[in-house]
This record gives structure tokens, sequence and C-alpha cells, in this order.
């Protein structure tokens, strides 16, 4: 009796056809039989047609998601599940062993290292404790004090280059690089009254 593929799900495939085509040509190389299957929000997405069968899903932020997940996974008797984005990796790290106990292994760390992972804040303190050399982070109302006009650099310990970050809801956008303090003076010059209302400033302290 032919055994079954080995079964591999892929979560929010989006726009990611090299990768799962470069697991389909893995896999026959390696002379093994797998299937890939794929889910998507959008299935007008192009990798949602590159894989052996794909399934339109909800958004991640719905209470569904997961529930609509293990569905598929037992439905269709998934080995392994990947997600190619970052937004639902705390959600399934916090599921794993529910997907554990109906056979499907998750690709992913647990729930503590997903979460020391996805905030920048942690991670700056766990590299900081553990003496790893790491970028320096810097609030918006300390980085407001060490910035202060005029802006040399004899008069703050902010250097050069760093990033300016908007943190809605956590998830990080970059906003804007700065090679020199020149070009951070003219920017924040312009803007600093309304622009950060609505951020958060992370500076990098290059190292």
């Amino acid at each position: 009796m032919k055994p079954e593929p080995f079964t591999i799900l892929f979560a929010n495939v989006g726009r990611r056809v090299g990768l799962i085509r470069a697991f389909g040509e893995a896999m026959r190389h390696l002379g093994l039989e797998a299937r890939i299957l794929g889910v998507d929000a959008n299935p007008l997405s192009p990798a949602y047609y590159v894989t052996d069968e794909s399934f339109p899903i909800c958004r991640i932020q719905k209470e569904e998601y997961i529930p609509a997940l293990l569905e598929i996974c037992r439905r269709h008797r998934v080995n392994l599940l990947i997600s190619l984005l970052d937004t639902d990796l705390l959600k399934l790290a916090e599921s794993r062993e529910t997907f554990r106990q109906q056979g499907t292994f998750v690709l992913i760390s647990s729930p503590e290292v997903v979460r020391l992972a996805r905030d920048k804040q942690l991670t700056y303190g766990f590299f900081t404790e553990n003496r790893i050399q790491t970028p320096r982070i810097v609030s918006f109302d300390a980085a407001l004090k060490e910035w202060a006009y005029p802006l040399d650099s004899s008069s703050h310990n902010i250097w050069y280059p760093c990033v300016w970050e908007n943190r809605p809801n956590f998830l990080l956008e970059i906003d804007g690089r700065f090679s020199s303090e020149e070009a951070c003076q003219s920017i924040s010059r312009n803007s600093v009254a309304q622009w950060f209302q609505m951020s958060t400033l992370s500076a990098y302290n290059a190292w």
C-alpha cells in the first residue's frame, strides 16, 4: 500500500511564490512524496496558485482564525504547518499543543521566545542582560531630552545612523532613516510637533 504523502500547509502564502516552489523542488530532489497546501485571506494572492491546493481563510485578527486552521489541518491530514507572516506567530505558538494533539507539528518557537522576538524593547533588554552587543533603544521622552536644541555632537548621546519608528498596535513600520545629524535636524524641526503626536521614537545607536 502506497504511503500517504507528507503534507505541508503554508499559512498566509501571499506573494511567496519562489519560496513555495523551492520547497517543492527540494522535496522532488530528495525523492520525497509531498503535498504542499496553502491558505490566505486573499484568494487572489499569487502564491495561492502555485501550491497543490489552496484554501481561503479569515484574517488573522479574527477569533475563528486558529479554529479554521485546525479544521483544515484535520481535514487534509497536515503533518507540518509553517506560517509565512509574523503577525500570527504568537497565536500559533500558544496553540501548538492543540495542533500536535491532532497530528500537526507547527514550526514555531515557544510563546515566550515569540514575545521576546516580536518586541524590540524586550529583545534589547534580553541582549543587554546577556551582554550581547546591540543597538541602543531610546524612548520618545528620553530622546527629546537627549536631542535638545541646538543639536550638536557634544550635547547629546545619540549617534548616527538611527531609525525612527512608528508602532501602531506594536506592529513596527519604519518611518525614516537618518544617516547624518543634518538630515535628522531638518526632519524633526519641520514636523516633530505633528508627526510624533502619533509616534514612538526608537533611536538605534551604531556600535
